[in-house]
Parts: structure tokens; C-alpha cells; sequence
């Protein structure tokens, strides 16, 4: 239980830092990735991506790379460390902050709403890269999408959360155990959009085609 919370401390103080968040995110999304489909994909050098997975390695956060050998190259392909994956439920964020001071959460907000910043950018490049034919099929068509903007006052968000509450203790119907409320913003196939629009298929699906290799990106995988 002690190396459990240890690891849900380090997974918190990784996502401490908006761009290592992102970074965790994207590996958690696509369950693999090499330092140049990540620097790809957030739009940072491959030095930058090195930086930050060292960062992550000291914290134990990833699990030792996969390595796929070539005839003159190297690639390593990343993941976050299964054990945390597996740890991720509801209560895990209130038992990885629970030794912490006023001050060290404080930090931790503040870093949280950096992120939710930034992902929120992310996905204003992304969808707005789409063929509108495609963004019509990702989100409008399943009607995934949901976005809503207000400014509430305090006796309305109480009356918000206490909707949200009702809703989340109600009894799911059969077939609905797969429904999720989102608080802020749904955002459809987001981690699968890449950064000129274009949507990857599911990890297993890339694996099969050999699209968690980049070929054309070898030399900088070596590291």
C-alpha cells in the first residue's frame, strides 16, 4: 500500500507541470509512443520530449521503454508504468494529495488549470484543422461534443453540483454503464487528432498497422 501511494504521489507530481502532463497523457492515450511521435504530436523539439521523460523516469513514472532494434538505429517506445494505470480509480487524486500542505496543493491547482488551458488549445488547433466533413462525423453526428460556457453565480454552481450529483448516484439503465458526465468540456477523439486534423485509428489498430513506428524519425530515437 505504501509503494501504491508513492507511485499515485509521483503521478501527481508529474502532472504538476502542464507540459509533462501532456506528455503522460498522450503515452496513457496511444499506450506507446517514441520521443519523436511525442515532440510530433505536443509540438516541442525532441530535446525538449528527452528533457521531460528523464524528468518522468526519476519520478518512476514510465515503465522501462521497449526497444526495437534496426540496422543502424535504435528506437525506444514509451509508456506509463502499468501499476499506475491500474491505481487510477475515482479516490485517487484525494489519496495522492492527502499528506500534502495548503501550499503544495496550491501549486498543484494552479498547474492543474495550466493544463486544462493548454488542452483546450490543443483541441481549438485540432478540430478547427479538421475537414468539416470529419469534425461533423468525430463530434457532431454522435453528438460526443459538449462544450458550455457561463458565468455562474455561486447559489447556481451549488445548483449545478447538485444536479451533477443526482446524476451520477442514479442507477445506470442496462446498456448505459459506458455514459460519462463531463464537467467542463467533452472533447471527442482528442488524443487520436493529430496536429494537422487528421484522426489515428485505436492503438491496437495502429500497432497492427505499424504506425507506433516512425521510420522516417529513426536517428533521434536513439537516446
Amino acid at each position: 500500500m505504501d509503494d501504491l501511494k508513492t507511485l499515485l504521489r509521483n503521478y501527481l507530481d508529474a502532472l504538476s507541470d502542464p507540459t509533462r502532463a501532456n506528455l503522460v497523457f498522450e503515452l496513457e492515450a496511444a499506450e506507446e509512443l517514441t520521443a519523436t511521435q511525442l515532440a510530433r504530436r505536443l509540438g516541442l523539439s525532441v530535446n525538449n520530449v528527452y528533457h521531460h521523460i528523464r524528468v518522468l523516469n526519476r519520478l518512476g513514472v514510465l515503465a522501462e521503454p521497449r526497444i526495437v532494434p534496426g540496422p543502424t538505429y535504435v528506437e525506444k517506445y514509451y509508456r506509463v508504468l502499468p501499476a499506475i494505470t491500474r491505481a487510477l480509480g475515482p479516490d485517487w487524486y484525494d489519496e495522492a494529495s492527502r499528506e500534502l500542505s495548503v501550499e503544495e496543493r496550491q501549486v498543484r491547482w494552479a498547474a492543474f488549470c495550466a493544463q486544462v488551458g493548454q488542452l483546450m488549445l490543443r483541441a481549438a488547433e485540432r478540430y478547427a484543422a479538421m475537414p468539416p466533413e470529419v469534425w461533423e462525423r468525430t463530434v457532431l453526428a454522435p453528438k460526443a461534443g459538449m462544450i458550455s460556457l457561463r458565468l455562474l453565480s455561486e447559489r447556481q454552481y451549488q445548483a449545478d453540483l447538485a444536479k451533477l450529483r443526482e446524476v451520477v448516484h442514479q442507477e445506470s439503465a442496462p446498456g448505459d454503464e459506458g455514459q460519462q458526465v463531463m464537467i467542463i468540456a467533452g472533447l471527442p477523439e482528442l488524443m487520436r487528432i493529430g496536429p494537422v486534423g487528421e484522426v489515428a485509428g485505436p492503438p491496437a489498430e495502429r500497432r497492427a498497422q505499424g504506425g507506433t513506428r516512425d521510420s522516417g524519425r529513426r536517428q533521434s530515437d536513439r537516446k
